[in-house]
């Protein structure tokens, strides 16, 4: 009898240890994204690993202790995987919209240059109001879809089904990077500006080959890189007088601050309305980031969002349906203002 306390003494603290495990894992994770985040390299580590990660070890800590009957641990590591999906992996709860009443649909897409596939891109994406495509400088979809004018910038292409007023491409202040795409736009008698973007995460000269040697090296790079990009982009935010939609490949998943950075902007779609983790860069079929958005500033509401399957690609596509409010980014500023 005495053996047998024993072993289930030891039983028990080996749970507790793997519940205490999960919980630093879980919880560290959530301070580390924050502080210091991508500022330092082994930061970069955490905040850009895949999101399904996070919830694998309290989800084996919580099966373990149901198994073994245990309450207490059972409830701690209940809370900890909760916190594990509504933090790191991006778990969204907003209830699914019915049918969407909108003003204009707008999509972004990275086609991953398959020009074999365009038809099937094209049935995908018709009947969209604003289209914005990612690595689409080997894929042809004006003659698939009619009525749409065109913007082309390197690998970026805005479609819109109305009137391209103007363009503008939108530099960072750090060499041989690819512009994002400003287009100016009226669309059923209404302005508004599209960014179209495709941040890129590194330089020419700092591409994968580096990574095997460099991998430190390569963190603080790409994280260098972010930074001029994400700069020029918020820097164009500013003195906007027209609604502003900003959708494309951002390549930096919502626990980095320059995620932070926009949203204290703008509105994610996908947060404000979407359903699930929104995971849009698939790896072998095996979800891994959601780097993909579609953003809106004063002047914009977003109505609903839903993120589409990845194939052909190996982005998933994502889908806003959005509404004018009549607000204006001057009226915002002075709301802010006036709340503090």
């Amino acid at each position: 009898m005495g053996g047998e306390l024993s072993a289930l003494s030891g039983g028990s603290r080996s749970l507790w240890l793997a519940t205490l495990a999960a919980a630093a894992i879980v919880l560290g994770a959530c301070v580390l994204q924050r502080w210091p985040g991508d500022r330092r390299w082994w930061g970069a580590v955490i905040t850009y690993a895949p999101q399904f990660v996070w919830p694998i070890v309290p989800a084996i800590a919580l099966a373990w202790s149901l198994a073994a009957r245990s309450a207490l641990p059972g409830a701690v590591n209940a809370a900890v995987l909760l916190v594990a999906l509504l933090g790191p992996t991006g778990l969204r709860v907003n209830l699914p919209a019915g049918h969407c009443e909108s003003d204009l649909t707008i999509a972004t897409w990275n086609l991953l240059k398959l020009q074999h596939r365009a038809e099937e891109f094209a049935a995908r994406l018709d009947g969209c109001d604003v289209i914005c495509l990612q690595e689409a400088e080997e894929v042809e979809l004006g003659e698939l879809l009619e009525g749409y004018e065109q913007a082309r910038e390197r690998d970026a292409r805005t479609l819109v089904r109305g009137r391209i007023l103007s363009i503008e491409r939108i530099r960072a202040e750090m060499p041989d990077l690819g512009p994002a795409l400003a287009c100016e736009m009226e669309i059923g008698g209404r302005r508004l500006k599209v960014l179209n973007v495709h941040i890129e995460m590194s330089q020419p000269h700092m591409k994968y080959p580096y990574l095997r040697r460099l991998r430190r090296d390569y963190l603080r790079h790409t994280v260098r890189v972010r930074e001029a990009q994400y700069d020029a982009i918020l820097r164009w935010l500013e003195g906007q007088d027209l609604p502003v939609v900003i959708a494309g490949d951002l390549n930096t998943p919502p626990p980095s601050r320059f995620y932070r950075a926009m949203r204290r902007r703008l509105t994610d779609c996908f947060a404000a309305t979407g359903l699930g983790t929104g995971c849009t860069f698939l790896f072998r079929s095996l979800p891994l980031f959601r780097i993909d958005y579609v953003w809106l500033g004063a002047g914009l509401r977003p109505v609903c969002c839903r993120i589409d399957r990845a194939a052909p690609s190996d982005h998933r596509p994502v889908f806003a349906e959005i509404e004018f409010t009549g607000e204006t980014a001057a009226a915002e500023d002075e709301e802010r203002s006036a709340a503090r």
